[in-house]
């Protein structure tokens, strides 16, 4: 089961035991448009956040790390679009809102 928790990751591990595709989610708070959006959690790929561009942060008085990138979610979910990952869904937390993606596991 995800962590919903920072509604930003997917626990990759049980989705990969499971054989199941990666899915991936993001949140972006308060209707900004222009950034920052939250892309991970500290269980992320490290590979993948690299590739956005993201930088780890915890924030004071948190127990938990996130990372974030200064771009908007537009600008992220067309990176991820490029490396094969589609939206399958998207909703508003209150003034947060989450995307869910998913990306076909590579048979090879």
């Amino acid at each position: 089961m995800p962590d919903l928790r920072l509604l930003t990751s997917f626990d990759e591990r049980v989705l990969e035991v499971a054989g199941m595709a990666e899915d991936r989610s993001i949140s972006h708070g308060e209707a900004e448009e222009t950034g920052p959006t939250i892309v991970g959690d500290e269980h992320s790929d490290e590979e993948l956040m690299r590739y956005l561009g993201a930088e780890k942060t915890t924030a004071l008085g948190n127990n938990f790390s996130e990372y974030r990138v200064k771009y908007p979610p537009r600008m992220v979910l067309d990176k991820l679009e490029i490396i094969g990952y589609s939206v399958i869904s998207m909703t508003g937390l209150g003034q947060t809102l989450v995307w869910c993606l998913h990306k076909a596991l590579d048979k090879s």
